[in-house]
């Protein structure tokens, strides 16, 4: 590979590498925008839709968990972590209590199984990954 490919190559993957903290930052800055609406709202009054629409959010942050130990990442680890994470597995929690209360059904099943699978546990392995690096 000749000098000018190579420096060329370095500036495309300079430049999505930006992209990519650019659109981790914007989804970081949204989801504490929309956890914040949450934070005074009763568990009880969480929502699937607000379930479907935190998992929405997390999309472009997990697709960049490589990102979670850079500087300006590092800022949300605390609301991330130690807030919505231990918030959110209480909320739904008592989610799945009240459902189970009135019987499961396939919906409530799908929903369970969804929200743990695309948002309780790539943010728990996320925090794992967090708490090995301290």
């Amino acid at each position: 590979m000749s000098l000018p490919e190579e420096i060329t190559e370095n500036i495309i993957d300079t430049k999505k590498y930006f992209e990519r903290v650019e659109k981790t930052k914007l989804a970081l800055r949204r989801f504490e925008r929309y956890y914040r609406q949450y934070k005074y709202i009763l568990p009880e009054e969480w929502s699937v839709n607000s379930f479907q629409d935190f998992i929405n959010i997390f999309i472009p942050i997990f697709e960049n968990k490589d990102l979670v130990n850079e500087v300006w990442f590092k800022e949300y680890h605390k609301l991330l972590f130690q807030e919505f994470l231990v918030e959110f597995c209480v909320v739904f929690k008592k989610y799945t209590v009240l459902q189970y209360g009135k019987g499961y059904d396939d919906f409530v099943l799908k929903v369970i199984k969804v929200v743990k699978h695309n948002l309780i546990l790539p943010l728990s392995e996320m925090k794992r990954n967090v708490d090995r690096m301290c």
